[in-house]
């Protein structure tokens, strides 16, 4: 196969790389065109992804929405966030992914905890799965049927990581 031969640091010439991020990731904030809630979220501006939140008491069931529309086919995994400040939050805050697919079975958070799966080095964020994206839309839903207050409703972060081929049943 050859030889190692060495190289001196004179001899490496150094120049500038462009680079393109093909699949970039998506931040859906809750004061952003995709996010809807039911009155009983209520925006609080002294926390959160971008500085403000949404928050909602588990006596009354209200829901917040993410809506992320014309995405490419792809596997995408979500993650969301939400600060800690001391106040009871829950540990069984429920996400509804809705694809293609569906809804599916929701996932279960415990916002009691700092989120820790990934730290962007802005936002630190967790991993609420991979979900498949066939139809251009990705939905993520938040319901306050938890089993303490406060459930908090920020941002959602998603992104493409790989691609899913086309098969008979998605265009028949």
């Amino acid at each position: 196969y050859g030889s190692i031969v060495p190289v001196t640091a004179s001899e490496i010439a150094f120049g500038t790389l462009d680079l393109e991020i093909l699949n970039p990731a998506i931040i859906m904030d809750d004061g952003d065109s995709g996010f809807t809630a039911s009155a009983g979220f209520h925006h609080w501006d002294k926390a959160g992804h971008q500085g403000d939140l949404r928050y909602a008491n588990v006596t009354e069931v209200e829901t917040a929405t993410w809506q992320f529309t014309g995405l490419s086919r792809g596997e995408y995994q979500v993650w969301t966030t939400w600060p800690l400040d001391g106040s009871a939050r829950p540990t069984n805050a429920a996400y509804t992914i809705t694809n293609a697919d569906g809804a599916q079975p929701p996932v279960l958070v415990n916002q009691s905890l700092f989120p820790s799966d990934f730290d962007d080095g802005i936002t630190k964020w967790k991993d609420i799965g991979f979900w498949r994206v066939t139809g251009g839309t990705l939905g993520v839903g938040l319901t306050s049927d938890a089993d303490s207050p406060w459930v908090i409703a920020d941002a959602i972060r998603i992104q493409n990581v790989a691609d899913i081929p086309v098969a008979v049943d998605d265009v028949l």
